[in-house]
């Protein structure tokens, strides 16, 4: 019993280090790696990208004001919104896909 405990307790200080060694390894691949990047010419900055305008593009707007120009009468655009999506084609959609095989 005694050889066990003592072939485990082996085994398991085994892992250790080998697990450190590796551990070093690994950290040393990291230290030469960094170095080597800290060696080349840095390269000038991107300018960040201007800030963009909230709501609609200007082009989307024009597109549907000319088509409520073209349907005539006096209509103006008072507010552009996203459209408002409901769960009744979720749920209609999950209905059909679980009901669409028959089960015995």
């Amino acid at each position: 019993m005694a050889d066990v405990i003592l072939q485990a307790l082996f085994i398991y200080g085994l892992a250790i280090v080998i697990s450190m060694l590796a551990a070093v390894m690994i950290r040393g691949i990291v230290l030469a790696v960094a170095a080597a990047g800290g060696r080349r010419r840095s390269e000038p900055q991107a300018a960040p990208p201007p800030p963009v305008a909230a709501g609609p593009p200007a082009h989307h707007v024009a597109a549907i004001t000319a088509a409520i120009a073209a349907m005539g009468g006096r209509q103006r655009v008072v507010r552009i919104e996203p459209g408002r999506t409901t769960g009744a084609w979720i749920s209609e959609g999950r209905l059909q896909q679980q009901t669409s095989h028959k089960t015995r």
